[in-house]
């Protein structure tokens, strides 16, 4: 038998990163060598909530060709500072990856560029997470890159995937193997993590599927498990006692994630306050930064919200505070009845059960659809696994279990869905090892 090459063996990598490369939000952890086994999932983002994702944007300067920021900073710095007319903020570039989608690239840059300037800002801030904790001479050619991408995609779109990883300088290679780079399906990430953690048991024969409800896009794929042959090395997508999955259906997805319900959200706001206010407090000087911060506080209220508050939201006193030139705009009558409603306390509207309904029911009813559909697709499906940042929402937890559950699927969601993705593509990359 040839001897294995050196980088081919555990002892040439010292740490597993996973890398989840989201529409909407993007995250990495780690597993060093001398963790035996433990995971790290990094949460130390700029955000109000403790998240373990930063925002997949890039601040971008189109006269230079050249990304300014990234991030969560990037974002943040788009709507509060003053910033010129060539420098604009780019979002949900991961959708161009994917064939047929259309999003707006400043003109001569390609997508690929654009994914390599994120995916090099992401490894420049993992690898100086790393060398804080590690020490400053950890070697970079020692670490195993593990990059999830939708199971949907093609070969092309994994290959401009690949690219853009070369270019960011994640792959120091072309032709490195798996030992070095390796490209995780997220759906089998989220469900190796869900196995390991005992949030789902799976014996072979369990058709199930994955609900990846981020914060753009809402994927689902369907999976058979089934024994491993006992004369084939398992892989990085076995579960103990060596369960492989096997595709059950082809996947489905759509554009009906988080995201979407804060533009519900002020839609709504737009209409309890008057068109016509709106459009004067997005004339003042500072509004850009007042939608900012009202998004910020609608993110905390839209997690906080529980079943039971589409019955009683008013009496559990969901306030949402508004910007005081928002306020101000307001014509007088409507302001006395925003008053009246909220106990007269000024500055806030109050959530009533047919204002979630308004808010929410347009991404649930189509998540409801996208599941159903995929369902009929599945034959003998009786397990879902629900995660994403998206799935963290209790409502659209509540509003899955009670849609399907009744019909004979067993729904399960992890403690913290967001890390689903990201633990599983740590998972697989030691696997491999």
């Amino acid at each position: 038998m040839a001897r294995p090459s050196p980088a081919a063996t555990p002892r040439s990598i010292d740490v597993t990163v996973g890398l989840d490369f989201g529409t909407s939000y993007s995250g990495f952890g780690f597993s060093h060598a001398l963790d035996e086994g433990a995971l790290t999932i990094y949460d130390n983002w700029r955000s109000p909530a403790q998240y373990p994702k930063t925002k997949t944007c890039l601040l971008y300067d189109t006269r230079g060709r050249r990304a300014l920021d990234w991030g969560n900073t990037a974002h943040q710095r788009a709507m509060t500072e003053n910033i010129n007319r060539d420098i604009v903020l780019i979002e949900k570039f991961k959708l161009a990856l994917h064939q047929g989608a259309h999003v707006a690239l400043p003109r001569g840059v390609d997508v690929v560029a654009v994914v390599s300037d994120y995916l090099r800002f992401m490894k420049d801030h993992i690898l100086s997470t790393l060398r804080s904790r590690y020490g400053a001479t950890l070697d970079p050619n020692r670490i195993k890159w593990c990059l999830t991408v939708p199971a949907i995609w093609t070969a092309r779109e994994k290959d401009m995937m690949r690219d853009a990883a070369f270019r960011a300088g994640i792959i120091l290679d072309r032709e490195a193997g798996s030992s070095k780079f390796q490209i995780v399906y997220e759906p089998e990430a989220a469900a190796v993590a869900c196995t390991k953690q005992h949030v789902l048991d799976l014996v072979a024969g369990d058709v199930f599927m994955v609900v990846d409800a981020g914060g753009g896009t809402v994927d689902l794929t369907s999976y058979r498990a089934e024994n491993a042959p006992a004369t084939t090395d398992a892989g990085a997508d076995a579960i103990e006692p060596h369960i492989v999955f096997k595709e059950a259906a082809t996947g489905s997805g759509g554009t009906c994630g988080g995201t979407y319900i804060d533009g519900n959200f002020l839609e709504w706001v737009k209409q309890k306050t008057t068109l016509q206010a709106w459009d004067t407090f997005m004339q003042s000087e500072n509004a850009r930064e007042d939608v900012f911060y009202l998004v910020e506080a609608w993110e905390q209220v839209k997690l906080a919200l529980k079943p039971r508050h589409l019955e009683q939201a008013a009496a559990a006193g969901q306030r949402i505070p508004l910007p005081v030139a928002l306020w101000e705009s307001i014509p007088l009558p409507t302001r006395e009845t925003l008053k009246g409603e909220a106990n007269g306390r000024t500055r806030h509207l109050i959530l009533t059960p047919s204002d979630a309904e308004f808010i929410f029911a347009p991404q649930l009813t189509e998540i409801e659809g996208l599941v159903r559909d995929q369902l009929r697709r599945t034959s003998g499906c009786t397990k879902m696994i629900l995660v994403g940042g998206f799935a963290r929402s209790e409502l659209l937890q509540h509003f899955i279990r009670e849609r399907f559950e009744g019909g004979g699927v067993q729904v399960f969601c992890p403690p913290n869905p967001a890390r689903s993705v990201v633990e599983g593509a740590i998972l697989c990359g030691l696997g491999q090892n």
